[in-house]
């Protein structure tokens, strides 16, 4: 079923796109050969507005992606002070770190120790579950930079 909404997707913009294109050369060849038309006029303002509204679009979503993405990529975590969850119970201290330290794996791939119950630190050793899960997210980024890169080109070719 994706596949179909993919090729629908790309048969209908590709058929906007070049209904856009043919209009504006044809509108601008009217134009030119018999000067000022009506008719022509409204083609040539149609068309161009259809490519800067796609375009405007396009760059939208780029802007969109870039900001996201700038985010996902900010080292924002640090690893945990030794008085860090001092008021904890020592099972729920560190039950809280290890989530926290988890959270940053999942994010930024890093691994840093948590508390265990006994006070000591631990290395986080990543489940199969978690590798996967950070796999997916790393996917996902990607996907998301693809998707940044080719809505850039796609706002410049809609300008062109």
């Amino acid at each position: 079923m994706n596949n179909i909404r993919e090729w629908f997707d790309f048969v209908f913009w590709a058929g906007v796109y070049v209904f856009a294109l043919v209009s504006l050369f044809d509108a601008v060849r009217r134009l030119s050969e018999c000067g000022f038309q009506r008719n022509a006029m409204w083609l040539a303002t149609v068309a161009a507005l259809i490519c800067i509204a796609f375009s405007t679009m396009q760059f939208f979503v780029y802007y969109v992606d870039d900001d996201l993405l700038t985010g996902l990529k900010r080292d924002i975590y640090v690893s945990l002070s030794d008085d860090w969850g001092k008021n904890m119970q020592p099972e729920e201290r560190e039950r809280a770190s290890v989530s926290y330290v988890t959270a940053v794996f999942l994010g930024t791939g890093r691994l840093l120790e948590h508390f265990a119950a006994s006070g000591g630190r631990r290395l986080l050793i990543p489940s199969q579950e978690q590798i996967r899960q950070r796999e997916s997210a790393v996917r996902v980024q990607t996907q998301l930079e693809d998707q940044k890169d080719k809505a850039l080109a796609n706002a410049v070719s809609w300008l062109l």
